[in-house]
């Protein structure tokens, strides 16, 4: 599985702003979720094992297409256009 999502920057965030969220192309092959530059998609930003990898369940305040992943080491938040897309890529996910 391959597209568009948006992940949370927290790196960003100052005064008046808690961090931004980005727009990056992921592709999802086999059991490794890469983040890739959304222009230059063989630019390969960083990546995570799903096998060692797993979708944190969903809160209150969480925006609704909003998936939250936790590596072990780190949690990365991403978020979908749709409710739809936003489950393809948890089934997907699941998956890997």
């Amino acid at each position: 599985m391959e597209g568009i999502l948006e992940r949370f920057d927290s790196t960003t965030a100052g005064i008046f702003s808690s961090g931004t969220w980005t727009q990056y192309f992921f592709v999802l092959h086999e059991q490794v979720l890469l983040i890739t530059d959304l222009n230059e998609r063989t630019k390969v930003l960083g990546k995570m094992h799903m096998a060692v990898s797993k979708i944190l369940p969903e809160v209150d305040s969480q925006g609704e297409n909003e998936i939250r992943l936790h590596s072990g080491l780190i949690e990365v938040h991403l978020k979908a256009q749709s409710i739809k897309e936003k489950i393809n890529w948890k089934n997907a996910l699941t998956l890997a």
